[in-house]
């Protein structure tokens, strides 16, 4: 893949455009056919308007913020063991440091997969 630098390269590259408004974000999370990303705003939009989605989470539990028995959102995330009593800012960060990609990629394509073959609720 992409090394982080070569990303950060090609990310600085693009155009600047003017960032969308909530109603244009929901419209444009409504057009996708996956949303993959932390847990924040646009994966709340893009649950709202019906778009799958694999939430990345740091120190919310994904239970809290993805909804329950909706196989069309699924969550990564990693307990380092601190989380029920977490300290933040006062810490490493580990338990969003913890989640790989790997995990990610793996919980990605099993959506991919579901929603293929309509195996979801």
């Amino acid at each position: 893949g992409v090394g982080l630098a070569a990303a950060v390269h090609l990310v600085a590259a693009l155009p600047d455009y003017p960032v969308p408004g909530l109603l244009e974000s929901a419209a444009l999370l409504e057009r996708c056919r996956l949303y993959v990303g932390n847990d924040a705003g646009p994966r709340h939009f893009a649950i709202a308007v019906g778009t799958p989605s694999v939430g990345i989470f740091g120190r919310p539990f994904p239970e809290n913020w993805t909804p329950p028995g909706d196989t069309r959102h699924r969550t990564v995330a990693h307990d380092p063991g601190c989380k029920r009593a977490c300290t933040y800012p006062r810490c490493d960060l580990g338990c969003i440091l913890g989640v790989g990609e790997e995990a990610v990629m793996q919980t990605t394509d099993a959506l991919i997969e579901d929603l293929r073959h309509g195996r979801v609720a």
